[in-house]
């Protein structure tokens, strides 16, 4: 066939060079000659055209599954230098050498001139690819737009207002493409920043650059060479998704081009099928995507579950992870307050400023409103935040709090996790450093950032690259009409109504006010909106432009990605609150602090021995995300945490009271993972009957949270569902996952009714209550799940991918199979007629494929050569066989055509019935996510529960105590035996880790500043981290590694350990040193926990330990919090001997007889080290000996001299740093 094809190639093209030959003998020629030769060279120009439609009409057939032997219009009479010539042609030169590969991965070089065959090995297949290349060079790949593209008003890349999703062709160009070609232009030039997948068949073809990327990134082969030489890989159907997460991985975007209707529909040949984008797959979008192209290998139906479902073995809908896309729009202070003071009146859209803001509070807290429900009401009093702070100011205003520099800059951030419709939008203040900023990235980790490169600072645009490494950046354009400004977001979401129906079904976080300290923070359902409560709080959010311009910047990209309409009717809004005050009910942890600490990622970026791996025994996935919600954000109200360490105690005592401590201690990670597996011979849920049931039914809960984003976007009208499918996974998957669903929440009430039948062992415990009862906030659901299980036999549906709805559930359906049944009953009286009128019973009805050989009358031949005298003229014979003759009888071709209308009509509405049923489903979806939000901390609530009890070592109820309550009403912490939870004894060897204490601020050690000396590698840094990760485990509600915990509740924690640069920042070590430390001192109250490790190491000695006391100075003196402050700068601790505020504790050793080494006894003890111990330390690492002993000499030399010399000096720079800290703090 590509012989046939070859052979046609070059003759088109011989006869080609023909006619330009003549038209440069034309020039030369008479008028009249000179027309003639005119009009054979337009007549050529159409047979190529012809040539080329049939081209492309063989192309289609061929990959649509419909096409024809070729036929060969080669004339044999040809002569035999015209096969030579086209031999060569095929072989890529007509005269010259070729490689051609053959199936052993040798190639022939065939050098036509001299006739002689070698046989040669090449070395990779990537030279004779590249040859292929090259051999296969199309004439648009030479043009102008291809090579430097323009957007379709003309700008270049790096021009202002470039919009890079279109491509300009010329359209003389475009018509010299064949249609197939051509069609994948125009799609191609609306969405030129992204590759297209195209349809063609059953197979998604890749052309030009796309082509060039499919081979380079997924090793995709190229097609053969047609024609015109067009670069080609494609791939099947069902490997959509494969290949789409490649391509997505390697920071690409991907446009799925379907096709909207089959082949035979066309009426003329000529006709291209339609075809459009259905669906763009992004990093922050691919698990959305992945969840609507499972293949039917991915999905498994468990024949043994009730009601038909199955389980959905997809991993993506098991991840418990979120893909978050952020949105980032910044503005200086410098434009923030000239705005403020020319705000606009009412004038034309197109003139109004672009900025209307508020002065706001300085520095912003992380405020995610959903964690408030694991903690019940509580915030009301308790602690006292405001009591026993020693006359300080409240965090908020804090006195040292009004250091805005002129690189302060106000940020609004809008992110949203689109595989759960969540969505967050605040704004917040931020300082030159950005630490507000990088605390955002640290807690969500984006995996695409959007932002407008000209108006991102050069320092922003920094941090995004230094933490945003592997996310996909997307620069916003400012292309008129292609993102929302603020004018134009509040025009379509209330004029319009675009995704809501009214302005009073909007969410109410956009009429919040977010310096309103008693505004409800708790689920923000759109249905529950207060219009009274909007008309009084109508302020920042809505009226905020730089805040609602990042909005519609979220919601066009949403839109351009085909999203909009399928997320956000049902979406979840919360606030990202930017305002810091003494009311905020969670523990703040800086990104310094959770990076420092290890609280979500470890070093590489992974969870192994971070504190998140160390409490996640979650059961479910949505668990799981609300887990590392609550370790983000732990609580510090003492009713909140009460309450959750009273149901963690519950289940410790109910499930794990027959449990061994000491055989717990032996336990390794093959416990845990026996437990997520649902292992019953180690599940250690044995002691109460109901909770070990209820653990065993968490298990086979899916992702429900996703799964209920997922079938709320299949029930709107989507383009997805209008292509044409090859494969039926694709139905069959959508309905799989919504029996799954079915099934999951039918498990769901079962938990619920549990918890019901034993009500009085946990009624006491209000967050329980709360979570697992029926009431008015949570109905109970079964009569609705039972509505939706009944309503159609999910067997058949799971196995046809077609809802079919039972009797009486759908008129129109009911109607239509009735009407269905009338017309089969007529056409069997029809047939029944004809067998007694032509006494011949063996006359029958029957059904061939074609679309005019439908109920066709069979009679037998036999019956037909005796009496065709009987047969009416007006039957017509449509076809027949050696026993039978067939007829189209007019009476049954018009019941038969009213029967196939029919069937086309239950075909349109069967089609629709299962997106009819979603979006009945999506109207309780209120009901579901309250469902999915009391499972998930219910989920976390036993995980805490599982780490308490079976940590393979001591672990206490932490003991709050309120601040009124507390000796002389100061901060207090106790720790007793207290050890790092993420350190497991088994992976270092036999109980390896020595337990210490810390106290601060109690009646054994009354001062809350503790200086810290030791040895190097003796286990200070150890020690700081393992102080603050109990107390963050104390908040969370979880037991500690201890015998004893005790304390104040903590405001904030702040870390500042480790030494690490910022290269793309261009920070030196010591600047990234001591910008944190600054950000410690402006922010930190005497509620706060703060660590330091050796500050000033980064820099000279003397500056360092003149830095270091200053900084020691302002925190004993000014804040007055709780501190442990580690350092070998010793000359310190001669600084504070005597005072009454400071403490000195370090980490013990031995000396060894020879004098030259030591053992680390790992104890935290009373009193001052005055040796770091850095040569033993260099001695372990593996220095050589004479490097050591010269080391030593140098070391007491040293010593003499700086000891007598150091004290003037460190008092004048300790005097000049002390200036500075007052300048910091407004003193």
């Amino acid at each position: 066939m590509y012989i046939c094809r070859a052979i046609r190639i070059f003759i088109f093209l011989e006869k080609k060079k023909d006619d330009q030959k003549h038209e440069k003998k034309g020039e030369g020629l008479k008028p009249s000659e000179s027309t003639t030769t005119t009009t054979t060279t337009t007549t050529t120009k159409k047979k190529r055209r012809e040539g080329e439609r049939e081209e492309e009409k063989e192309k289609e057939e061929e990959r649509e599954g419909k096409a024809n032997p070729v036929r060969s219009r080669y004339d044999d009479n040809d002569n035999d230098d015209a096969l030579k010539k086209m031999e060569a042609f095929m072989r890529g030169k007509k005269e010259g050498e070729f490689v051609e590969r053959d199936s052993e991965k040798e190639h022939k070089v065939i050098d036509l001139t001299k006739r002689e065959r070698t046989t040669t090995t090449t070395t990779t297949a990537v030279d004779t690819t590249a040859a292929r290349v090259q051999r296969r060079t199309h004439w648009a790949l030479e043009r102008d737009w291809y090579k430097s593209p323009r957007d379709k008003s003309g700008r270049r890349k790096g021009e202002v207002g470039y919009n890079p999703r279109t491509l300009l062709i010329p359209p003389l160009d475009l018509k010299e493409f064949t249609p197939s070609v051509r069609q994948f232009w125009v799609i191609k030039s609306d969405n030129f920043d992204g590759v297209l997948f195209f349809k063609l068949g059953k197979f998604y073809e890749l052309f030009f650059m796309d082509a060039q990327l499919g081979y380079d990134l997924c090793g995709l082969e190229w097609m053969k060479a047609k024609s015109e030489g067009i670069p080609h890989v494609g791939f099947p159907e069902s490997s959509f998704a494969k290949y789409a997460d490649l391509f997505v991985n390697n920071g690409h975007k991907v446009y799925r081009v379907e096709q909207m209707e089959r082949p035979d529909v066309n009426k003329r040949t000529t006709d291209m099928v339609k075809r459009e984008v259905c669906q763009v797959a992004t990093k922050a979008t691919l698990p959305f995507a992945d969840q609507a192209t499972v293949s039917s290998d991915d999905i498994k139906i468990d024949s043994s579950s009730g009601g038909g479902g199955g389980d959905v073995t997809n991993d993506d809908l098991n991840d418990g992870s979120n893909y978050y896309l952020l949105c980032l729009c910044e503005q200086s202070i410098e434009q923030t307050q000239y705005k403020n003071e020319h705000k606009y009146e009412n004038t034309n859209a197109n003139e109004k400023k672009k900025y209307k803001v508020k002065q706001l509070s300085t520095q912003p807290i992380t405020y995610p409103s959903s964690l408030l429900e694991g903690g019940g009401e509580g915030g009301e009093g308790g602690e006292g935040g405001e009591g026993g702070r020693g006359g300080q100011d409240t965090l908020g205003n804090n006195d040292n709090d009004n250091d805005n520099g002129n690189d302060d800059c106000r940020f609004a951030v809008c992110f949203v996790d689109v595989s759960t419709a969540q969505f967050h939008v605040g704004y917040f203040t931020d300082d030159r450093m950005r630490s507000c900023l990088r605390t955002l990235l640290v807690q969500i980790q984006p995996v695409e950032v959007l932002y407008d490169c000209n108006a991102v600072s050069a320092d922003t645009f920094k941090v995004l690259h230094t933490h945003l490494a592997d996310a996909l950046h997307v620069p916003l354009s400012k292309c008129p009409g292609l993102y929302w400004n603020a004018v134009q977001v509040r025009s379509e979401l209330i004029t319009r109504c675009v995704y809501w129906p009214d302005q009073h079904s909007l969410p109410n976080v956009f009429f919040t006010c977010s310096n309103d300290s008693n505004i409800d923070h708790g689920n923000d359902n759109n249905n529950n909106n207060n219009n009274n409560n909007k008309d009084l709080v109508a302020t920042t959010i809505w009226k905020d432009d730089l805040t609602m311009e990042c909005v519609g910047y979220v919601i066009s990209y949403l839109k351009s990605l085909m999203l909009d309409t399928q997320i956000l009717p049902r979406s979840e809004w919360k606030m990202y609150d930017a305002l810091q005050t003494q009311d905020c009910p969670f523990v703040i942890l800086d990104g310094a602090t959770m990076v420092n600490l290890e609280i979500l990622r470890n070093e590489e970026g992974h969870t192994k021995g971070t504190l998140f791996s160390f409490v996640d025994r979650c059961l479910t996935a949505f668990g799981q995300r609300k887990l590392k919600e609550w370790v983000s954000f732990p609580l510090r109200h003492i009713p909140s945490i009460s309450q959750r360490l009273d149901c963690v105690q519950f289940f410790v005592n109910g499930l794990y009271h027959d449990v061994d401590r000491n055989q717990s201690k032996t336990m390794t990670s093959s416990l845990d993972n026996k437990f997520r597996l649902g292992d019953k011979t180690s599940d250690p849920f044995s002691s109460m009957a109901f909770l070990q049931e209820v653990s065993a039914k968490m298990k086979t809960l899916p992702d429900l949270l996703r799964m209920l984003t997922r079938i709320s976007a299949l029930g709107t009208s989507r383009a997805m569902d209008r292509a044409i499918m090859f494969d039926n996974a694709w139905n069959r998957s959508k309905v799989k996952t919504f029996c799954h669903c079915l099934n999951a929440l039918e498990t769901s009430h079962e938990i619920f009714k549990l918890f019901e039948a034993h009500r009085s062992t946990w009624q006491h415990l209000d967050l329980l209550v709360r979570l697992m009862s029926f009431g008015p906030q949570l109905p109970d659901f079964s009569e609705i799940l039972n509505h939706f299980k009944n309503g159609f036999d999910s067997r058949e549906a799971s196995s046809t991918g077609v809802i079919r709805p039972r009797s009486s559930l759908n008129p129109e359906y009911d109607q239509c199979l009735a009407h269905q049944q009338i017309c089969r009953q007529r056409l069997e009286d029809l047939v029944q007629q004809y067998k007694v009128s032509l006494n011949e019973p063996t006359i029958g009805l029957i059904s061939l494929k074609g679309k005019n050989n439908k109920f066709l009358l069979q009679l037998p031949k036999n019956f037909l050569t005796q009496n065709s005298k009987f047969i009416p003229n007006n039957w017509t014979q449509a076809n027949s066989t050696k026993a039978t003759v067939r007829f189209r009888v007019p009476s049954i071709t018009e019941i038969a055509n009213a029967y196939e209308e029919l069937k086309n009509k239950e075909e349109m509405i069967l089609r629709d019935s299962a997106r009819c049923v979603f979006a009945n489903f999506a109207e309780y979806s209120h009901i579901w996510k309250k469902v999915v939000n009391s499972l998930a901390e219910l989920d976390c609530l036993m995980s805490l529960a599982h780490v308490s009890a079976l940590a393979p070592f001591e672990m206490t109820r932490p003991q709050f105590v309120d601040l009124h309550d507390a000796p002389n009403q100061l901060p207090f912490l106790e720790l007793r035996n207290a050890r790092h939870p993420c350190l497991v004894d088994n992976e270092f060897g036999p109980a390896q880790f020595i337990p210490n204490n810390t106290v601060l601020g109690c009646k054994e050690n009354s001062a809350n500043f503790v200086i810290v000396t030791g040895p190097n590698m003796g286990g200070k840094s150890t020690l700081l981290r393992q102080t603050c990760v109990c107390t963050i485990l104390a908040h969370v509600g979880c037991f500690v590694p201890a015998s004893l915990c005790r304390l104040t509740p903590i405001d904030r924690i702040f870390t500042r350990v480790g030494a690490n640069d910022r290269i793309l920042m261009g920070q030196s070590t010591f600047m990234v040193e001591a910008e944190e430390t600054a950000n410690i001192l402006r922010h930190a109250s005497c509620n706060s926990l703060v660590i330091l490790d050796e500050l000033g190491r980064g820099t000279s000695t003397h500056d360092g330990n003149a830095i270091a006391q200053s900084v020691a100075e302002y925190l004993i003196r000014k804040i007055r919090c709780r501190c442990l402050f580690s350092t070998h700068f010793h000359g310190i601790c001669d600084r504070f001997e005597n005072d009454k505020d400071v403490a000195m504790y370090h980490m013990s050793f031995a000396r060894q007889s020879d004098n030259k080494s030591i053992v680390f006894l790992y104890q935290f003890t009373q009193g001052v080290c005055k040796e770091s111990h850095g040569i033993h330390c260099a001695r372990l690492a593996g220095l050589k000996e004479n490097i050591l002993s010269r080391a030593e000499m140098l070391s007491e030399s040293l010593h003499l001299v700086m000891h007598g010399n150091q004290d003037d000096e460190t008092q004048s720079l300790t005097k000049k740093f002390s200036e500075m800290l007052s300048f910091l703090g407004g003193d």
